[in-house]
């Protein structure tokens, strides 16, 4: 009868250190949950961000506006190069490398602009001589699509299979 006690205080103690180690586990889990869900948040605004930095730059180019995206490709690269899955990096450099070949063809192929009285004025020619440059910025805009589309697919197919 003078162990009840003893037994008492052994199993109280025991339900207690089963417990804390039970909330512990438990607050383990939501933490490393908490984690994966920010991770994914974050991949999801990189990758958001990538694509529509390619269309923005796109848009520039071919509203033939001042390229004014310099600094957020080179913080895009960085953050690509840092951040990125290698299969994601390589596909994302390959598109910067091909969205630089198209847009100093589609440059060269814009007939040229001057000031006059400050308006622009367009000249065009007969036959015209930019026409190897317009060959070649459609077939490099082709291929610039052609591999957005890879990256655009590479970026749906690496947030399916992070879940």
């Amino acid at each position: 009868m003078n162990y009840v006690p003893v037994i008492t205080s052994v199993l109280a103690g025991l339900f207690a250190m089963l417990t804390a180690y039970y909330a512990w586990s438990l607050k383990k889990r939501d933490e490393l949950r908490s984690e994966k869900i920010i991770e994914r948040a974050e991949k999801i605004a990189l990758y958001t961000d990538i694509y529509a930095l390619f269309e923005t730059g796109m848009h520039e180019v071919l509203g033939n506006k001042q390229f004014t995206l310099h600094s957020e490709f080179s913080k895009m690269n960085a953050k690509v190069e840092l951040l990125a899955p290698k299969n994601i990096s390589d596909s994302y450099f390959s598109c910067c490398g091909k969205f630089e070949e198209w847009s100093k063809h589609h440059v060269k192929s814009l007939p040229p602009k001057q000031e006059f009285n400050g308006m622009a004025i367009t000249t065009f020619q007969s036959p015209d001589p930019r026409e190897k440059y317009r060959k070649l910025a459609e077939e490099s805009y082709n291929l610039l699509l052609s591999e957005i589309e890879a990256l655009k697919n590479e970026l749906r197919l690496h947030l399916e299979t992070d879940n």
